[in-house]
């Protein structure tokens, strides 16, 4: 989505809107449904915008110790500048500072942030998801998934993740 500098009152501007998973296709991620975006805009001066917004959508996800499919919700609130490109430091090399983090640049007279969208969906998405906390995972021996049904083999101490990971 592209909003236009000139767009934004002095009073500020509210953005909310449904996007299809469609437009990040090249994600990692399969989302399901929509991702619901709430953006609130306001002039620091006529070149300089604050961005507060929210997003929210559904990954499917793959559980990291069973392998079973579930759905995850997530939500992102974040914090935006935009200033023109033109403001980007020349010259020598800077150290950053914490408030650097969340300046973003824009060319032109409108700002795209479909980037930053994309960036907190990435950001927020789980590591490592689990499909729940106490899931069992899969048997180390024979794959059975312990969730669903009890398995053969020999129950030693090494069959269990939290007694091999004791060692290091």
């Amino acid at each position: 989505m592209q909003i236009k500098i000139c767009d934004i009152p002095r009073e500020g501007l509210n953005v909310s809107y449904e996007q299809a998973p469609g437009g990040f296709s090249e994600s990692p991620f399969i989302m399901e449904g929509p991702i619901r975006v709430e953006l609130g805009l306001t002039k620091h001066n006529d070149q300089e915008v604050l961005i507060q917004g929210s997003i929210s959508a559904n990954f499917s996800c793959e559980c990291s110790r069973c392998l079973g499919k579930f759905t995850e919700p997530i939500a992102s609130h974040f914090v935006a500048d935009y200033v023109p490109l033109s403001k980007m430091p020349k010259g020598q090399a800077h150290e950053l500072l914490s408030g650097d983090l969340d300046l973003h640049f824009y060319h032109g007279d409108a700002i795209q942030v479909d980037e930053l969208i994309r960036s907190y969906l990435y950001l927020s998405a789980p590591m490592r998801p689990l499909c729940t906390d106490g899931c069992l995972g899969l048997c180390f021996q024979c794959g059975a998934n312990l969730n669903e049904e009890t398995c053969p083999c020999p129950k030693t101490s090494s069959n269990r993740m939290e007694d091999r990971v004791q060692g290091f």
